[in-house]
């Protein structure tokens, strides 16, 4: 029976089961990322280049899109969205407010998601005594989610490469954040620079620094130029090159091409 596939990251990096085998059988592959695409290649000892295709991920431009007035963004509020796991780097952005909370330099932060750290990461707030400042959310209903990436003023997600070599591809997140006009920050460990130049569409940070996000975190909010000509860049990039209705021609193509094998 033909059949083809879709490699996401944790099926790159974590779960590798047959992977050599399903390439070269596959009559053709989807990766959601150059460096995700680049990484497969060589996890087979035949070239199957011609047959492993970059599609990315879209979002719905329609659906995602910025408040009708920035007046009611929170200024210095800064939002994550993601699963409570090590690879998500939250310790680094609880470390980074911890940094922030020292100089003097008032935030809050909301961390939305669910997920196996989050004992670990209670533990970190009421450690540096940042119950004030930094909240867990707890999982929020996709329908709810829009309020927050209206209401703040930063987007941060710190991603990390694990022990085990686990990693995030391209986080969803991120596109969202940035067709809402939500200036984002996040590190450069994976194929993040795929989506954003920094300080066009937003401001990368090495893995791992605490120090990094906290610098980025205050640049945004000292320049308010840089952070407005982020906001329009990464709305722009979204509506031009991540937007669904564009993304998801080459995969129509794809299963139109393969329909008669």
């Amino acid at each position: 029976i033909p059949y083809s596939f879709t490699g996401h990251a944790h099926d790159i990096w974590h779960d590798k089961l047959l992977l050599p085998e399903k390439l070269e059988e596959a009559i053709f592959i989807i990766c959601c990322s150059e460096f995700g695409r680049q990484y497969l290649l060589k996890q087979s000892k035949r070239d199957v280049s011609n047959k492993v295709h970059l599609i990315y991920h879209g979002v719905d431009s329609r659906i995602f899109i910025p408040p009708m007035n920035d007046a009611r963004r929170i200024r210095n509020f800064i939002l994550s969205i993601g699963r409570l796991t090590e690879q998500k780097g939250y310790p680094d952005l609880i470390k980074a407010c911890k940094i922030l909370h020292d100089r003097n330099i008032n935030i809050t932060c909301n961390i939305v998601g669910e997920g196996e750290q989050r004992s670990l990461l209670e533990q970190l707030i009421k450690d540096y005594k940042l119950e004030d400042q930094v909240k867990l959310l707890g999982a929020i209903k996709q329908e709810n989610i829009m309020e927050y990436y209206h209401n703040a003023w930063i987007f941060v997600l710190p991603c990390i490469d694990t022990h085990e070599g686990n990693r995030d591809g391209l986080p969803n997140v991120l596109m969202e954040a940035m067709a809402t006009g939500l200036p984002v920050i996040t590190t450069a460990n994976s194929a993040q620079s795929e989506l954003i130049t920094h300080e066009k569409q937003g401001l990368l940070v090495a893995q791992s620094s605490p120090l990094e996000i906290a610098k980025a975190i205050e640049k945004l909010i000292i320049d308010h130029n840089l952070w407005g000509e982020i906001q329009f860049h990464a709305r722009q990039r979204m509506e031009n090159y991540f937007d669904c209705r564009k993304t998801i021609e080459p995969l129509l193509d794809l299963l139109e091409n393969c329909r008669d094998r």
